[in-house]
């Protein structure tokens, strides 16, 4: 019982903020070690925001089996947080599990430009999964040998199947939140050997922009396969005459409502130009997040609920007052996008242009069936 208590008060410790702030510069540091010309893209932004995604389906508990297919990629984090952790826990008195919610939190911090000062902050709490486990954990346990204390393989959602059903079972998330939650694509890059797909989102995946949106709505696209050794063949879309940019089903299911077979629209004109599928009730909270605002604040919701999931969490700045330059990142020479693209990102339409005002926030496997799935389901309320 003393142990119990002990471990608990530890995982409820308040850090300094000067140590969370040097540990912003090192993470910062490491994303920027990483930048693809042209383009923007890094890596290890895009890389942390996926980990805290996977790190908490289930609970956030700092446990990742990288035996599981699931999380393949995400060893790229892993070599670079797992070397923190022991001193991360002997300066902030916090968990693993916080470590790679803090990584995630940085990355988004990052990802929303320089100058930029949040208006929601960090909280710790999660406890890891070893501690759960207790004595059965044992002296050499490894925390990337199971995804949870309960030693379940966690099955994330089918790229081909649309994500609302998931994301509300396993993160209580309203469709509005599981719409603005897949915006985090736009600072992403898909990769063949980690999903069977390839392609970027947008030209210049380094920014959390309404971009993601904008792409998607303004231009036809078409089905198309991609073909790897470890996946076979997988389905994913395409801008008829080819460029890079893809999208994926379940991309594609925030906008429009389709049937598939093994990933494979059922619906030939569907298929062929997504102007041509029914519309997805969840279209207009798409076309308001063209935005940049209106996505962002939507986006912050719906990842501080999403890097909470299972705890009841302590914000840093309840008891210790944050300043404007905690709120922002200050790591001398981060690059961030704009020093490295000319992007000419506009902001969108904005929410006054037709789209109605901001919608509001709120707070199994991949497949259905051996070869059905549906693209979309009707809105929750």
């Amino acid at each position: 019982m003393l142990v119990y208590v002990l471990l608990t008060l530890t995982a409820f410790a308040q850090p300094s903020l000067d140590t969370l702030k040097t540990f912003e510069d090192t993470l910062v540091a490491q994303i920027d070690q990483s930048v693809e010309a042209g383009t923007g893209y890094r890596p290890l932004l895009a890389n942390f925001l996926r980990l805290a995604f996977h790190d908490c389906v289930g609970t956030c508990d700092g446990c990742i089996n990288m035996d599981n297919p699931h999380h393949l990629g995400l060893q790229l984090s892993l070599d670079v947080l797992g070397p923190m952790v022991d001193q991360w826990k002997a300066d902030t008195q916090l968990s693993r599990a916080d470590l790679f919610a803090f990584a995630g939190f940085t990355a988004a911090k990052y990802a929303m430009g320089p100058g930029e000062v949040l208006d929601f902050d960090y909280a710790y709490g999660r406890v890891d999964c070893e501690v759960t486990l207790g004595e059965l954990a044992g002296a050499d346990f490894d925390y990337t040998t199971q995804d949870s204390a309960a030693n379940e393989v966690e099955i994330l959602p089918d790229s081909h199947d649309s994500p609302y059903e998931f994301m509300t079972e396993r993160f209580g998330f309203t469709d509005t939140m599981t719409t603005a939650i897949m915006g985090v694509h736009v600072v992403g890059r898909m990769s063949l050997e980690n999903s069977g797909h390839s392609g970027l989102w947008v030209n210049t995946p380094c920014e959390l922009d309404g971009e993601f949106y904008r792409e998607m709505i303004n231009v036809p696209w078409d089905q198309e396969a991609s073909v790897s050794q470890t996946f076979g063949t997988r389905q994913q879309w395409g801008r008829n005459g080819g460029n890079n940019n893809k999208f994926l089903n379940s991309d594609m299911a925030l906008i429009v409502d389709f049937e598939h077979t093994e990933g494979v629209v059922n619906d030939a004109d569907c298929r062929n130009d997504h102007r041509d599928c029914p519309e997805a009730s969840t279209l207009a909270v798409a076309e308001s997040f063209r935005d940049d605002a209106t996505f962002v604040a939507a986006f912050k919701n719906a990842f501080l609920s999403m890097i909470s999931n299972g705890f009841s969490l302590t914000t840093v700045c309840e008891e210790v007052e944050c300043d404007m330059a905690f709120r922002s990142i200050t790591t001398v020479d981060a690059q961030f996008c704009g020093n490295n693209v000319n992007n000419g990102k506009g902001k969108g339409p904005g929410p006054d242009k037709g789209n109605g005002p901001p919608p509001p926030q709120g707070g199994q496997q991949g497949g259905k069936g051996a070869d059905k799935g549906r693209g979309r389901r009707l809105l929750r309320n």
